[in-house]
């Protein structure tokens, strides 16, 4: 059990950001990702950590806060991705209607940056509502099919763990 004046360290970077040495200090007790999956593989078989109340309370905690940051990184760069897809789509139509418009006898010179506008106005309103719903959602399998209603593919998981059984599984969102 850990005393009043116990530091608790959770350590969850690879590589550490916090030395191993730092657990033989006095009062310390440094947990990183190598010590709690230990702890998992140890559990009891109801799934209990083998270690205090507090020092599971503050491993949740990081857990939580570890898994919502990388959700939101994953999801930024999903966002990226299409804002990055539709302008190129944007690029391409807005070149192919100058052509088009060329070949009529217009004097596009003019006519590009409202083109141009048009294109991007039509692109932000039909991306809207799929971004807001990216931007709320917390499973990935929801964000996945946002993804492919809206003809952009799914990323791969960024990254997975093992759980208990050692099976490997995506990292929960």
């Amino acid at each position: 059990m850990h005393a009043r004046n116990q530091l608790i360290v959770i350590d969850l970077a690879v590589p550490h950001d916090v030395k191993p040495s730092a657990a033989e200090l006095p009062r310390v007790d440094l947990y990183d990702l190598y010590r709690i999956s230990d702890k998992l593989r140890h559990a009891a078989p109801d799934g209990a950590f083998a270690c205090d109340g507090d020092t599971y309370a503050a491993i949740q905690e990081q857990v939580i806060r570890f898994a919502a940051g990388s959700r939101a990184v994953r999801r930024g760069a999903m966002i990226q991705s299409v804002v990055a897809e539709a302008r190129t789509i944007r690029e391409v139509e807005t070149e192919r209607a100058a052509r088009a418009l060329r070949r009529h006898g217009a004097d596009v010179k003019d006519l590009l940056p409202v083109l141009d506008a048009l294109a991007n106005a039509i692109a932000r309103k039909l991306l809207h509502a799929p971004i807001t719903y990216l931007r709320k959602i917390e499973s990935d399998d929801s964000a996945a099919s946002v993804l492919r209603l809206i003809g952009h593919e799914s990323p791969e998981p960024i990254m997975s763990v093992s759980d208990i059984s050692g099976n490997e599984k995506p990292l929960a969102a």
